[in-house]
């Protein structure tokens, strides 16, 4: 007879008791997310708490039908032809947008007066769009003339046929049974009653199209909504689709203080900004977690006959899906984006310029002979920037480089999410310090660069515990994969 884990045993056996829950090797999280907010012409609104989550940017576009962060989706997967961009975006739309609305109506005749009213799922104007909007027909059966058929169409392409129904309760269910009627209508009888023979009166000659479909412009009140839905998603870059210096503030204002996750905030300023008013946006945010692109590009059309000049929102969203694709500790520097060149309103940018715009922490691309359009150095906006890292007057390390600040981020997200699983909600009893020191230094080895693979950090030190009544407080130096921004080649011309 045996004694173990409170049980006495009798019969051979064997037994396991559990002291800690420290796994040997962390879990390392993805840091290609971005978040995206802006405008759309379809999608339901962050009022109905959606937050789109793809990896294939068709998928989104389908979803959003138009708006300013439509043409933003394609310039964050595939940033440029070197790198890849965005692993997975999330998208909220920003908008209160309104559904669209269609009213069958009979009056008093064979089968009595009643009225059905069939409303979007969706909100947004693409549906009240004249040639391309949701559109409805009722025609005769096919089987049974007396009974009736309902067409739904959407971009002048039919989407949906209803069953023959002969009155207004057989197609309010044909609606409701069908997985895909249902996502696009809903029906109700607001006059009279759905038992009602439907009438061969109410037929259509043509379709009609939806109406009251709207897409208003995003406000502040729109984005504080739709940013709280990201508090604890994780996404790793936020992007919002707008030139709005006040909406940037507020993007910034959620990374610093409410997400439950740290995240590097993209933003571009209008059309035709000079260096002048874009090195004093840069001031007013003058932070690690935010990053200011300029100037104005030029790309393709969305045809791909012509070309056209695009503000340094879309910009940012070339610099949204290259930081988001790119490894934390790979910087930003002269990796190319998918443009055909770079405008401003006084032309190329000259050295004066461009070294005016690093010291004012501004990101800005240009062609770099050899490399093609792309990112000259990959910096947020920081202000005192003198070297790539330094103390703060609180005595906190920072940097104005990208790169060391996503390698921060990406080790606080992955002790947390590390961590929370393996003590938090346990005791101090099954937890010993050796465990917590055990797991940080696992965690930091795994982040540490070898010979042979590069990684976040070069190594840490100085790993130290200590328990104060519910809480353990760790602390832990590193030593991170700084980039590489000069090369200086001296030579000695030698006699023969």
């Amino acid at each position: 007879m045996q004694y173990f884990n409170n049980k006495v045993w009798i019969e051979p056996s064997t037994g396991v008791r559990i002291v800690t829950n420290v796994a040997p090797t962390p879990n390392l999280l993805s840091s290609g997310v971005v978040a995206v907010l802006g405008e759309s012409d379809g999608g339901l609104t962050y009022a109905d708490s959606i937050v789109y989550e793809s990896s294939q940017p068709n998928f989104l576009k389908n979803i959003m039908r138009g708006g300013t962060a439509y043409r933003c989706i394609d310039y964050i997967f595939t940033p440029s032809l070197t790198n890849q961009g965005a692993q997975k975006v999330l998208f909220v739309r920003t908008q209160a947008a309104t559904k669209a609305t269609a009213t069958i109506t009979q009056l008093a005749g064979t089968g009595g007066a009643c009225t059905m009213v069939m409303t979007s799922v969706d909100r947004g104007a693409y549906l009240s769009t004249a040639t391309v909007g949701l559109a409805w027909k009722l025609v005769a059966g096919t089987v049974d003339t007396a009974k009736e058929v309902l067409i739904l169409q959407l971009l002048s392409t039919t989407i949906w046929t209803s069953p023959e129904c002969g009155t207004f309760t057989e197609l309010i269910d044909a609606v409701e049974a069908d997985t895909y009627a249902s996502s696009v209508i809903t029906c109700a009888v607001t006059s009279g009653s759905g038992a009602s023979a439907i009438d061969t009166a109410t037929r259509t000659a043509s379709y009609e199209v939806f109406t009251g479909g709207t897409s208003p412009a995003m406000v502040g009140t729109d984005v504080d909504a739709a940013l709280l839905l990201l508090t604890t998603l994780g996404a790793n870059v936020l992007y919002i689709a707008s030139n709005d210096a006040a909406l940037h503030a507020k993007v910034l204002a959620f990374a610093n203080t409410v997400s439950e996750f740290p995240a590097v905030c993209v933003f571009g300023g209008a059309a035709s900004e000079t260096v002048a008013q874009v090195k004093a946006r840069a001031l007013t945010f003058n932070s690690e977690n935010a990053v200011l692109c300029y100037p104005d590009i030029v790309v393709p059309t969305e045809d791909y006959i012509s070309t056209e000049t695009l503000s340094p929102m879309y910009f940012a969203a070339f610099v949204a899906g290259l930081t988001s694709g790119l490894q934390p500790y790979e910087p930003l520097t002269w990796k190319t984006v998918n443009v055909l060149g770079f405008s401003t309103s006084g032309g190329d940018l000259n050295a004066t310029s461009r070294e005016d715009l690093i010291t004012h922490g501004v990101l800005y691309g240009r062609m770099i002979k050899g490399v093609g359009y792309a990112i000259n150095k990959g910096i947020n906006t920081l202000q005192t920037n003198g070297s790539m890292i330094y103390k703060t007057v609180s005595g906190e390390a920072t940097s104005p480089e990208v790169s060391i600040i996503r390698i921060k981020q990406q080790l606080v997200s992955e002790l947390v999410q590390n961590s929370a699983s393996l003590f938090v909600g346990g005791t101090v009893a099954t937890v010993t310090k050796e465990d917590v020191i055990n797991f940080t230094k696992s965690y930091l080895k795994s982040r540490c660069s070898t010979t042979t693979s590069p990684n976040s950090l070069i190594s840490f030190q100085d790993v130290t515990v200590e328990l104060s009544a519910d809480a353990w407080s760790v602390y832990f130096g590193f030593t991170p994969n700084t980039p590489i921004n000069h090369v200086f080649f001296t030579g000695a011309m030698l006699k023969p």
